[in-house]
């Protein structure tokens, strides 16, 4: 257990972090050391830190402050609070701000050991409660900062039972290498929190995807601007929440994009069909003679018409047919592909080279 630990400890004064730093690596401990608030905050980012060390006072900052400072950027992060004037007044507020545990350095080396010892097992615990209890629930992990934003899933993952939020993270920075799960269903990202690296939205998502494999990318607001959107969804988004969004609306999201379809609005759907028309009509290829997917003449002609932007209405009257009838073959074609929506077919004929 203690070789795949990874311990930070902060303090200020050089000469502690220096003989803790040496008695915890001889225990069989992975040590990283800062000697303030930031930096340990800048450490999180590349380490997966498990239990931290904090002295009570750092300077001008208040390790408890720090600590709590620390825990929102790793929810699964344990805090200790060391110091050399241990007093009741102290020990309540560190355990009021959600501190693990609260040592004097004066204690014996095999307590405090005793007492990190302890932290690793009540952080294996908390991981492997809640995975038993996320078996076969849609899982979410959110990258976002906003307390009230993570309050809001918490609550409809409380309402709906099918939904657990197993992993906050506290932006894109903060997800690293180690954080890689594969049973992650649905990544939200937060707008705001990730602004930063939409300079770069195909190296921004092909690193979510990396780490999060199986999962489907959504962005928690609809604040983006069109052309970014159009740029995300074609990087495989799958859709935008917007920011009032009801619970009723929420579970009817997630659910349409756990089926590959897009939660976007139907302007948004327009512009993606019209650009996937003027695609088709400006850079077919050699139509595919062997009909990969069993198309009818009728179903082909309707799927042609369908890239042609014409309404049900439009096909029907085109081809003298009811609507209904359209709807049928509609229905029959989206099956024989595979697909849910317009946007889907078009974008799976072109790939294909049916039309």
């Amino acid at each position: 257990m203690a070789n795949q630990t990874k311990i930070l400890i902060v303090d200020d004064e050089r000469d502690i972090l220096k003989s803790f730093k040496l008695w915890i690596e001889n225990e069989g401990f992975t040590v990283f050391t800062a000697n303030s608030g930031e930096k340990a905050a800048e450490l999180l980012k590349k380490q997966s830190i498990e239990i931290c060390l904090i002295d009570l006072r750092l300077g001008e900052e208040s390790g408890i402050e720090v600590a709590s400072e620390l825990s929102k950027k790793d929810e699964f992060l344990k805090t200790i609070i060391i110091t050399g004037y241990p007093s009741y007044d102290t020990a309540l507020e560190s355990l009021k701000a959600g501190v693990f545990d609260y040592i004097s350095k004066s204690e014996l080396q095999k307590d405090i050991l005793v007492k990190i010892k302890k932290a690793v097992e009540s952080r294996n615990e908390q991981i492997a409660k809640l995975n038993s209890e996320n078996k076969g629930k849609y899982k979410l992990g959110l990258v976002c900062n906003h307390t009230l934003v993570k309050e809001g899933f918490l609550n409809f993952c409380e309402h709906e039972s099918e939904f657990r939020l197993i992993h906050t993270f506290h932006s894109f920075d903060y997800i690293k290498k180690s954080d890689f799960n594969n049973e992650i269903d649905f990544t939200l990202l937060c707008p705001l929190c990730n602004e930063e690296h939409f300079d770069d939205p195909s190296g921004f998502i092909t690193k979510l995807k990396i780490f999060f494999p199986n999962s489907k990318i959504v962005f928690t607001e609809d604040t983006i601007d069109h052309d970014k959107k159009v740029e995300f969804i074609k990087l495989g988004v799958r859709g935008f929440l917007q920011k009032s969004i009801s619970t009723a609306n929420l579970k009817r999201a997630l659910k349409s994009i756990s089926k590959n379809e897009f939660w976007i609005s139907r302007k948004m759907n327009e512009s993606l069909i019209s650009q996937l028309i003027n695609l088709s009509q400006g850079g077919r290829g050699i139509p595919n003679t062997e009909n990969v997917f069993q198309l009818s003449t009728r179903e082909l002609e309707i799927l042609e018409a369908i890239s042609s932007g014409l309404s049900n209405l439009e096909i029907s009257e085109k081809f003298f047919i009811s609507e209904k009838t359209v709807k049928a073959h509609v229905y029959n074609l989206y099956k024989k592909m595979g697909v849910k929506s317009r946007t889907q077919a078009l974008k799976k004929a072109m790939d294909f080279n049916v039309i």
